[in-house]
């Protein structure tokens, strides 16, 4: 005759305060299932049943098991859950039990032109560069100057361009000025006098100059230029006047310009030393 094994058992409500030894099995006779208990933990651990477990696929009143429709990886972050009223959309199941959600959505772009045409006056487009070399040099700031904006155009071959309407008003087509060719002077060609009271005269100021000394002084040139030529007025009310290594004189010339009197000196260059000449005295 064989054996007959009878465990333990109790209620859930039972079996909820009651720690079994390790590794001992009991009843539940409430849910009809075998409780496994480790010695520490009250109530144990059920056994689930043949009928707790979901094998079936899923509807919408029965839990159940699904396939996902796509077994890639999607790696794109999903969008923030969101209550947004009409977005929510049901999960479905296809006809071979893959999940899906049918988004309704309707295309309102009619433009089925999807490569741009050229661009008009009215309707956006793509241009051309008129010149693909990269433009180094820094742009403008910005300005609302009234009567200095000009729109941009197409010309022929589709290149943007812009018309800037303005007038050369330089007629001097002489873009090169050199010393060593002939130039007509149409206008007035004068520098201003120098006054220079201490005998002394900087050829980089100017050529001509006038002097009044107040005392007695030694007729010098600085920055001595080859070529310049030049004159001195001086007004001499009886001062000494002399002349430095550099300043040729004739042998009467200083002993003339010393007594009091107004004299035009005139002057010369060779760039190293400077040759004087005078007037008379001016009455």
């Amino acid at each position: 005759m064989a054996k007959q094994l009878q465990l333990r058992g109790g209620t859930t409500a039972e079996h909820s305060t009651f720690t079994g030894a390790l590794r001992e099995v009991t009843v539940d006779t409430d849910k009809d299932t075998l409780v496994v208990h480790d010695g520490a933990t009250a109530g144990g651990f059920p056994i689930a049943k043949a009928s707790d477990v979901v094998s079936d696929v899923s509807t919408t009143t029965a839990l159940g098991l699904i396939k996902i429709e796509d077994g890639t990886e999607q790696t794109v972050v999903a969008n923030a859950v969101s209550t947004t009223a009409s977005r929510t959309y049901g999960v479905q199941l296809n006809s071979s039990n893959q999940a899906v959600v049918n988004v309704p959505w309707v295309d309102t772009d009619t433009d089925t032109d999807t490569t741009y045409s050229t661009a008009s006056a009215t309707t956006s487009g793509l241009i051309k560069l008129e010149d693909g070399t990269e433009q180094t040099v820094a742009a403008n700031t910005v300005t609302t100057t009234a009567s200095r904006t000009y729109g941009v155009q197409l010309n022929a071959t589709g290149q943007a361009v812009v018309n800037v309407p303005w007038a050369d008003t330089d007629t001097d087509t002489d873009t090169v000025f050199s010393t060593s060719t002939d130039h007509s002077w149409t206008g007035s060609q004068r520098g201003t006098v120098i006054v220079d009271n201490d005998g002394s005269f900087d050829m980089d100021l100017g050529n001509n100059f006038k002097s009044t000394p107040t005392g007695a002084v030694t007729l010098t040139f600085t920055n001595i230029t080859n070529g310049q030529s030049g004159f001195i007025l001086l007004v001499n009310s009886g001062q000494t006047i002399s002349a430095h290594a550099n300043t040729k004189v004739d042998a009467n010339l200083l002993a003339t310009v010393t007594a009091a009197g107004t004299y035009l000196i005139g002057y010369f260059s060779d760039g190293t030393n400077v040759y004087l000449t005078n007037s008379a005295i001016y009455a």
